[in-house]
């Protein structure tokens, strides 16, 4: 995933496989390592914590980072409170499990490492199964 300002940073995604699946031919799942942030926009509107100002910012910052996936080629399909993160008040864009690719560009491997200097400290866990 590119960096951007409004895309939550992706550090590492990793497939699952039994240990005897020598061939990998049967994902169990996955895990993806993202950078840890405070809260998502459900919660905080929820909480009644967001003035018109804060929220005028988010909605600023999302069109920004929708804008910015469409322009590298990412549709993001996947659009509720929840997959909007927060960040020291910047609006994030997470979840790209509902993706559409408009580019053509061929994805492969187990392991995509995006950022090495990735610190435990700093990020999130997400595991799906």
């Amino acid at each position: 995933m590119p960096f951007y300002e409004n895309v939550v940073k992706n550090y590492a995604n990793v497939e699952l496989f039994q240990i005897d699946d020598n061939n990998e031919e049967d994902c169990l799942g996955w895990i993806t390592i993202l950078e840890k942030c405070e809260t998502n926009v459900r919660n905080e509107l929820k909480n009644e914590n967001l003035d018109l100002k804060k929220r005028k910012k988010i909605a600023v910052g999302l069109q920004n980072g929708f804008d910015y996936l469409y322009e590298v080629g990412i549709m993001h399909y996947d659009k509720k409170l929840e997959n909007f993160l927060l960040l020291g008040g910047v609006a994030k864009i997470c979840d790209f499990g509902l993706v559409c690719e408009l580019t053509g560009r061929e994805v492969t491997g187990k392991w995509d490492i995006v950022e090495e200097e990735a610190n435990i400290e700093t990020i999130m866990l997400f595991v799906r199964f």
